[in-house]
């Protein structure tokens, strides 16, 4: 038997037509609702990382503090 999960937070994000119909597109492939797809993204879905030059961060830092 699953456990009830009481959520008691909301929230509200807009988006444009095209947005709405691709996420209620996967949604409904997925068999989920936009919520439910939402929340298995947001909890289940790798997190993309960023990834930087820590050179070019240094040199932009550089050039910051001679502007100063």
């Amino acid at each position: 038997m699953k456990t009830k999960n009481n959520r008691t937070c909301k929230l509200s994000i807009r988006l444009n037509s095209e947005e709405k119909a691709k996420l209620e597109l996967h949604s409904s492939l997925a068999g989920l609702t936009p919520s439910a797809y939402i929340r298995h993204i947001l909890l289940k879905a790798k997190t993309p990382t960023s990834k930087y030059d820590k050179t070019m961060i240094a040199q932009i830092s550089r050039i910051g503090n001679n502007i100063n």
